[in-house]
């Protein structure tokens, strides 16, 4: 009989040490599949993004909260710092709004001139109450008419205080191009980084290719002319590519450089702030590269199909 009670209890033992076992597999995984979540608090939801990816786990906002914290900063998570979760799980966070009071009473730079926002008694008292400091950049344009803000964002907390940046445009006198003595096409793509620029190819068929005949100015537009081999040309290509860089905290330049046979040029030249996402289609001839900088560094490079 106590045999019997031994072998009894031997078996609940090892049925509820199974039962234990499965059940701790449910939430947590086989041993080496889980992780411990990482305090993300005080950052950027999108440096969290990248950083909670060295753990293989994800982070998704659901909702957001006015705080002293600055526009996007976590202020809550869960699961919380230190818990063990699976592999590829999620931590759900809380971003910050900004300060409610600063939000509301942001005024709209956008679309005015630099002279009348600089003796803007509101615009004034507004950066003084807040203690913010104004930082210019300015824009080169042969299209924009001259020192037309174009983007405003607010910095909170940097090495230099508190600064609210403007884009502002800086428009170019197209003859400063005309001037410069260029006679090859991939030069004068690779030198000139404004807009407002057309070249217009032509079929020559010539041993000599993308030598520049005329650059004119029509409507405060620059054209250029310039002369194609085609008989040389390797194939023409397109083909689409997603841009999605890093989150800016103020106002950042996005550069797209192509590189191939006609030579390396500027395709798409864009300040953002905070998020961007775009569809660039891409034309290119021969062998093709994208180079993408980020306020002048390079943070990607790779050949084109």
């Amino acid at each position: 009989m106590k045999i019997a009670n031994i072998l009894v209890s031997i078996i609940f033992l090892l049925f509820l040490s199974v039962s234990l076992f499965f059940v701790y597999r449910l939430f947590y995984g086989e041993q080496g599949d889980t992780v411990i979540v990482p305090n993300i608090i005080g950052m950027d939801v999108y440096s969290a993004k990248e950083s909670v990816k060295i753990v293989d786990l994800k982070v998704e906002v659901v909702s957001s909260t006015f705080s002293d914290k600055p526009v996007n900063v976590i202020v809550k998570q869960y699961p919380e710092p230190g818990m063990e979760v699976k592999k590829n799980g999620i931590i759900k966070v809380v971003v910050s709004r900004g300060k409610k009071e600063l939000q509301e009473e942001l005024p709209d730079l956008v679309g005015r001139k630099l002279s009348e926002i600089k003796s803007d008694p509101i615009v004034n008292t507004f950066l003084k109450k807040y203690n913010l400091s104004l930082k210019i950049i300015y824009y080169p344009t042969l299209l924009l008419d001259n020192e037309r803000i174009i983007l405003q964002s607010i910095i909170p907390d940097s090495s230099k205080g508190r600064i609210m940046e403007i884009l502002v445009s800086k428009t170019e006198d197209p003859n400063l191009y005309i001037k410069n003595s260029y006679s090859k096409i991939n030069q004068f793509l690779y030198d000139v980084k404004v807009d407002g620029i057309l070249i217009d190819l032509d079929n020559t068929d010539e041993n000599d290719d993308r030598n520049i005949q005329d650059i004119e100015i029509y409507n405060n537009n620059l054209i250029v002319e310039a002369d194609l081999n085609y008989s040389q040309i390797p194939s023409i290509k397109i083909t689409s590519i997603y841009v999605k860089p890093q989150y800016a905290k103020g106002i950042s330049l996005l550069e797209v450089i192509l590189s191939d046979f006609l030579g390396t040029r500027t395709i798409l030249r864009q300040y953002y702030t905070g998020i961007f996402v775009c569809n660039l289609q891409v034309f290119y001839i021969g062998e093709g590269r994208i180079t993408i900088n980020i306020d002048g560094k390079k943070v990607s490079s790779y050949a084109l199909p």
